[in-house]
This record gives structure tokens, C-alpha cells and sequence, in this order.
């Protein structure tokens, strides 16, 4: 090779010598048997470290996501909803709640059968099987540990319980992630299922412009940029008591345009009857209702939020698939459209 071109012979060689001392440096085949796990490695560490010591901005805010699922066939209406949110951006985290005297062998057994499971479903997804005395229990034993350095779950989705012994420590969860500074999902299937509309709509019931309303404005619009849903038609509504008061029309109207949001507007006169039989009535055939769940009060116990629970779940009783949020991350999510 050197009497045919000596010049490309030289830099060959220096290309070669220059790989080897930087593989030779790096330890790379020594440490893990493997380079290309060993440059993965490499990357995962520069990345964490690099995010842990990065000022955070919030119009680049992802949900890190925990759905606690169980099994994905039993809810995989929760995990589909995940997927749509996260688009392969942030972090996914399935997660199953087994109970205490769970071998472990049988635990690693599950974790694979739920990974092959998603994989085979094209869901892009981290598996964590955790045992736990009760389900709720273990899942907040599960959420209190997992994670690594700055990666750890900043938005936990779950489905509703309406079994009422289980409403207290449902609402222990509910204090739990408010006291740790993480965002709630709860998605509640719905008895009364739209019939098929090529362009789905997602209703928004609004109360103002609030923190809580810019959360979840921030997941409706995460999930309208998915494929599935990139079709929605977004509608922001709101209640008033008299026709006096549609004016407010106009200042929803005024704030659409201020923050560039592809959404409609829509007010209701509600003139003195029960304000969620109004919500049923208008959102009847949506595909998506949106609304927020009420933080619990700062010396406010399990027990007594049950009851505002216990009183949510019927007010909702029949309506399409609803989806109550609340956060409690340390974010102001307004300034994520301004």
C-alpha cells in the first residue's frame, strides 16, 4: 500500500494509531467487554451530568412519565394516553405493583413479558416491577426511589379506583405526590364512549388563567402534537351564570390569540342548575374531557380528601373519558406560553 499511495498509507495509519489511543484511554473494551455499550455509557453519563448542572427553562419542560398500569392489557388505554404525551421525547416508565411475597424470579419474568409486550405494541418504554403490601402502597414506595440523579418521574398517570375501601390511600397517594412536588394524571376510561369522528375532540373546562390551567393546557397540547390526535379539535369552555357574563367569550377568545393556541372557545350559561350536569350535557360526544382536580389543603387529611374524591367520581359518573390533572412540580407552566 505504501508504493501505491505512501500519502493515504500515512494517514491511514494515524486515523488507526489515533483510535486506538483514545480506546486505550477510555478503558472502553476493558470496562464493559463491549464498545458499544461502552460508548452508550459514555454518552448516558456526559448527558446526566450535563442536565444535573443545566438551568432549567420551562418552555422545554417534558413530562418524565410513571404510569402504574399493572398489567398494560388491563389498562393499556392509560399507556396508549402515555405514549401519545411523552412522543418518544421524555421519559416512559411502565410500572406494575406486585404483591409482597412475589418471588423475585417471577418479578424479572413479568418485567420481560411486559417489555416484550410493549416493544411488540412499538411503545418505547422503560419496565419497572415493584412489590409492594398494597398497590398503593408499593407505589409509593416505587415513586419515592426510583430514579437516577436528575431523570426521575415528574408526572405520575394512573387510572381512577372506585372501589370505596380503597378511596383513603388512593388520597394518601394524591398528598403523597403533591409533598414531593410531582404532577397527577388521573385518567378515568368513561362509560359513555364516543362513536368514531375522524377529527377527535378534546374539551377543556376552564376557570381562568392559572398555573393549574397551564399545566393543563401544556399535556392537552403535548398530546395533540402525537400522531393520533394530531387531528383534534381543542375547545376551551367555560360557565357563567347569566347571559351578562358572556363578555368572557371574548377574553378567551383574546387569550387564544395572545398565546398562539390552535383551540376554540366556548361559553355556557348555567343559570342555577348542577354545574356537572351542564359539563355532561356539553361534552357529551367528546373524545376527551379535561378537567382539574382540586389540591388538597395544607393540613387537609387522607380521609377528608376521600370525600372530595368520593364526590368527583360521581359527578363524572357517565361522561366520555375524563382526565383530571393537578401539579405540584416547583414550575410555572404559564411561562411556557408567552
Amino acid at each position: 500500500m505504501i508504493l501505491i499511495n505512501p500519502i493515504a498509507t500515512a494517514l491511514a495509519a494515524a486515523v488507526s494509531g489515533s483510535v486506538y489511543y483514545v480506546m486505550q484511554r477510555r478503558s472502553l473494551e476493558a470496562r464493559w467487554g463491549d464498545v458499544r455499550s461502552g460508548v452508550l455509557m459514555l454518552a448516558a453519563r456526559n448527558a446526566v451530568y450535563n442536565l444535573a448542572n443545566s438551568p432549567r427553562d420551562e418552555r422545554s419542560w417534558q413530562p418524565n412519565l410513571m404510569v402504574l398500569s399493572g398489567a398494560p392489557t388491563s389498562r393499556w388505554y392509560l399507556i396508549q394516553l402515555a405514549n401519545a404525551l411523552s412522543q418518544q421525547k421524555g421519559f416512559l416508565t411502565v410500572a406494575a405493583i406486585v404483591g409482597k411475597d412475589t418471588k423475585p424470579e417471577r418479578m424479572v419474568d413479568l418485567e420481560k413479558t411486559i417489555r416484550d409486550y410493549l416493544e411488540k405494541q412499538e411503545v418505547a418504554s422503560l419496565v419497572r416491577v415493584h412489590s409492594g403490601e398494597t398497590v398503593l402502597s408499593g407505589a409509593q414506595d416505587l415513586i419515592r426511589t426510583y430514579g437516577f440523579g436528575p431523570l426521575v418521574p415528574n408526572t405520575i398517570m394512573v387510572g381512577e379506583t372506585e372501589d370505596a375501601k380503597n378511596f383513603i390511600e388512593y388520597s394518601e397517594l394524591i398528598l403523597f405526590l403533591c409533598r414531593t412536588k410531582r404532577n397527577l394524571i388521573v385518567v378515568r376510561e368513561g362509560k359513555a364512549q364516543p362513536t368514531f369522528n375522524p377529527t377527535p375532540r378534546i374539551d377543556i373546562w376552564w376557570r381562568g388563567w392559572t398555573n393549574y390551567a397551564a399545566f393543563k393546557l401544556a399535556i392537552v397540547f403535548l398530546i395533540t402534537k402525537s400522531p393520533e390526535w394530531a387531528r383534534a379539535r381543542v375547545v376551551l369552555k367555560n360557565i357563567v351564570k347569566s347571559e351578562d357574563q358572556k363578555d368572557e367569550l371574548i377574553r378567551m377568545q383574546e387569550f387564544i390569540n395572545d398565546t398562539r393556541l390552535e383551540a376554540d372557545a366556548e361559553v355556557i350559561v348555567n343559570s342555577g342548575g348542577n354545574i356537572y350536569d351542564t359539563i355532561r350535557k356539553s361534552s357529551e360526544g367528546a373524545n376527551l374531557v379535561f378537567m382539574g382536580l382540586r389540591p388538597p389543603a395544607e393540613e387537609e387529611t387522607a380521609e377528608e380528601y376521600s370525600k372530595y374524591y368520593e364526590d368527583m367520581l360521581e359527578h363524572t359518573h357517565g361522561m366520555p373519558p375524563v382526565i383530571q390533572t393537578l401539579n405540584a412540580e416547583d414550575v410555572e407552566f404559564q411561562r411556557i406560553f408567552k
